[in-house]
């Protein structure tokens, strides 16, 4: 029996003396489609197999097994859900069967949401892990004990009015306070803050101010005199120049007290006393506000 086109020589096809001389691909073996294997001749060219077109009328086993497999494939429906095993790499990233059925529709746990914590840098920015809250001046209250004074200045080539604290240099650490309840999605964990602050007039170029911050969490039904402020987080800056505004960034700032979900958080702000250096700001220093920066991970529900 010959087989058109076939690689075997003999019989009335176009035979090849040399394996080298046909350069099509072959296929020998079994073809595994999801672990269903599909038995094919080794006697036939894989192409007789499938072209039935192209093939002779005595190809009896090329027509044979091409009609096995599509009466196979007939029986089999298709796949609407498909699912994989292992995991696939994006970049130094493994993501899993689970957390691919994201893109599935599937529904999703409040960890895989948690966007995309403790990942590589680079996938970080697919979604936001950190917000911020600015406080001005004008919405703190100077302290009853030590209290920093509050006033307005305008600057006057534009007329721009600035609310700000005042902050002796004196020996005495100066305090204002303001309090807040921080986006239900914060972690519950360190804050960090930059104080945006300015003096009077006649600072000179290199001055130094120390400002410092430190915060208590209230829940329901806490004493509201039976809590002190964690420790405070202090921040050396200097004037850059008379009239110009500054802005300082602490390190991490420790909440008072194990915060949760609706809590009021108390923060003081001072200029504290030991600053100043030998260059210390002899003027008073202004505060004109300051921004809490918070970690985002925590989903939020509404209110039962």
């Amino acid at each position: 029996m010959s087989y058109p086109g076939s690689w075997l020589s003999g019989g009335s096809g176009t035979g090849i003396s040399n394996i080298v001389e046909d350069l099509t691909p072959q296929l020998g073996g079994d073809l595994d489609l999801n672990g269903k294997n599909i038995d094919f001749p080794t006697t036939a060219n894989i192409s007789d197999c499938l072209d039935e077109d192209n093939m002779a009328s005595d190809s009896a086993t090329a027509l044979a097994t091409q009609q096995s497999i599509k009466a196979y494939a007939d029986t089999k429906a298709p796949i609407a859900d498909p699912t994989f095993t292992g995991e696939i790499g994006i970049g130094a990233v493994n993501v899993s069967e689970t957390e691919l059925g994201i893109l599935e529709g599937a529904t999703v746990t409040t960890a895989e949401l948690n966007y995309l914590d403790d990942v590589p840098d680079d996938l970080t920015k697919l979604a936001p892990q950190y917000q911020t809250i600015y406080i001005d001046a004008g919405a703190m209250v100077p302290c009853t004990t030590n209290p920093a004074e509050a006033g307005t200045n305008e600057y006057a080539t534009y007329d721009v009015d600035f609310d700000y604290m005042a902050f002796d240099s004196g020996a005495t650490n100066e305090r204002v306070q303001f309090k807040m309840t921080m986006p239900e999605n914060w972690d519950r964990g360190t804050v960090l803050a930059k104080i945006y602050w300015g003096s009077a007039a006649g600072a000179s170029a290199d001055d130094y101010c120390k400002w410092g911050i430190k915060a208590v969490s209230f829940s329901n039904d806490a004493a509201l005199d039976g809590f002190d402020f964690g420790t405070g987080v202090e921040v050396e800056d200097q004037v850059t120049a008379d009239g110009d505004l500054m802005i300082a960034q602490t390190t991490a700032i420790t909440v008072a007290q194990t915060a949760a979900l609706g809590d009021m958080i108390a923060f003081e702000m001072y200029r504290a006393s030991d600053d100043e250096t030998a260059t210390a700001l002899a003027e008073d220093a202004w505060l004109f506000g300051v921004a809490i920066q918070f970690k985002v991970t925590n989903t939020v529900a509404v209110w039962s």
